[in-house]
């Protein structure tokens, strides 16, 4: 049952692997039912590139419609 627990991950990712440890430890918060609002920083020798995820899209799939709509209704 989800209880309402935001998590915030920031992450500075250097390389394509460091990309794929941030999904895999993001699915495995997903499992644990948690929110998560992710925010992705990716920096190259040229250029930022800021990706964020709104955790209610991203969790959503995860969710039950009640505990979402409980959530959500109570914020």
């Amino acid at each position: 049952m989800n209880k309402g627990f935001s998590f915030t991950l920031f992450f500075l990712l250097d390389s394509p692997v460091t990309l794929y440890l941030t999904f895999i430890i993001s699915f495995f918060f997903f499992f644990l039912e948690q929110e998560i609002l992710l925010m992705i920083v990716f920096q190259s020798s040229s250029k930022c590139i800021y990706l964020m995820i709104p955790e209610m899209i991203w969790t959503y799939p995860f969710l039950s419609t009640a505990s979402y709509q409980s959530h959500y209704l109570s914020t």
